[in-house]
């Protein structure tokens, strides 16, 4: 093999396929990145057997051919590329040679004979914008649990209705839901990724128009043209959280985001090991309070100006359950509606119907 490559074209490429490359692998090329060159494209690839990454570069091919490079020595290396130049690689039994205009490099390769073929979800197939997509997997997924206990949980839930997307996420003690308009109707059954390959999946859609998005029973792939990620699926039913959304709320409370966030600021120095805040919210009183006590260190009372309505309410949350969502919502103010004693906390940004947080009480 004999390419020659931009700078930036293999340093951007590696950076990504190296995510999910196998730390400590039983078969040694799963720890590799491999380089194929055919018809002036380079494809750089890697998976850990439940996600694959694919990128296709261009490039010029003087002589094509298959290496597999470990993933730590070629990461490590291109990093140190400098400017816009160009990087020749050249293939010669287990060595590859790499030349930029300042040096010359010999790296041992690894056969790619055993490397796996990235599969392809060859059911159901459609194009989205890869913006809707992008915006359905950030608004939820760090909602998903990080314990692989009940994998369905540890999953976002996709599904395409005839008025857009629906993504959720649950760690069963909050959820969001996402619902992203389409312009054109994609119809399908739910699917459950796991959460911990959202990441690299944004990493592909990242600055990119469009998305081809291709489902079967075991796997879903999201093909830009340019870049292409393959993701095994969740076995599993998501619970119907439908079930969980109140039907009714007895009290709401708009307030502006800022400062409920810098309330929430506060209160975080001053909450116990349980991350505990009490809210008291009194509409006949016009008063709106957060509380967190913590025997080591002291307490805190924070009066946030707010627009009230209905009964009075005394609650506590985990105050980090509340704060996450303001990662998500960009909303200037924010509507928080109780739906009493011991019931779940909805949050919304003010004009944003399409997102929905719940947050369950703490019962201590």
């Amino acid at each position: 093999m004999y390419i020659e490559i931009k700078h930036r074209d293999i340093q951007n490429a590696v950076r990504s396929v190296s995510r999910v490359v196998q730390k400590n692998p039983q078969l040694s090329v799963l720890g590799c990145i491999v380089l194929s060159a055919k018809n002036n494209k380079v494809k750089v690839r890697s998976t850990n057997l439940e996600v694959g990454i694919e990128y296709t570069l261009p490039g010029k091919v003087t002589e094509e051919g298959v290496i597999a490079i470990p993933a730590a020595v070629l990461t490590s290396f291109v990093s140190t590329l400098k400017g816009d130049g160009v990087l020749s690689l050249k293939g010669d039994g287990d060595i590859l040679t790499a030349k930029t205009k300042f040096g010359s490099t010999k790296i041992k390769t690894i056969s790619a004979e055993d490397f796996p073929t990235l599969p392809k979800a060859s059911g159901n197939t459609f194009t989205i914008p890869a913006l809707k997509l992008s915006q359905s997997f950030n608004s939820v997924a760090f909602c998903a649990s990080p314990s692989m206990i009940r994998p369905e949980l540890a999953s976002v839930f996709l599904k395409g209705t005839e008025e857009g997307l629906i993504s959720v996420a649950t760690d069963s003690f909050r959820l969001a839901e996402k619902k992203v308009p389409l312009e054109k109707s994609n119809e399908f059954d739910p699917i459950l990724i796991p959460a911990r390959n959202i990441p690299d999946i944004l990493t592909i859609l990242d600055g990119e128009e469009t998305v081809s998005v291709s489902l079967d029973e075991h796997n879903v792939t999201f093909d830009t043209g340019s870049r292409f990620i393959t993701s095994r699926l969740t076995t599993g039913n998501f619970p119907d959280y439908t079930q969980i959304l109140p039907k009714s709320y007895v009290t709401h409370a708009t307030i502006l985001t800022q400062d409920i966030l810098d309330a929430l600021k506060k209160i975080a120095i001053f909450s116990d090991s349980f991350s505990k805040v009490s809210i008291d919210v009194s509409p006949k009183e016009k008063k709106f309070i957060l509380l967190a006590q913590n025997m080591d260190i002291g307490e805190t009372i924070e009066t946030v100006q707010a627009a009230l309505e209905g009964d009075d309410m005394a609650i506590n949350f985990n105050h980090k359950y509340i704060s996450d969502v303001y990662g998500v919502i960009q909303s200037d103010s924010t509507q928080l509606s109780f739906a009493g004693p011991g019931k779940p906390l909805r949050i919304q940004g003010i004009g944003d119907t399409s997102f929905v947080y719940i947050v369950m009480p703490m019962n201590r």
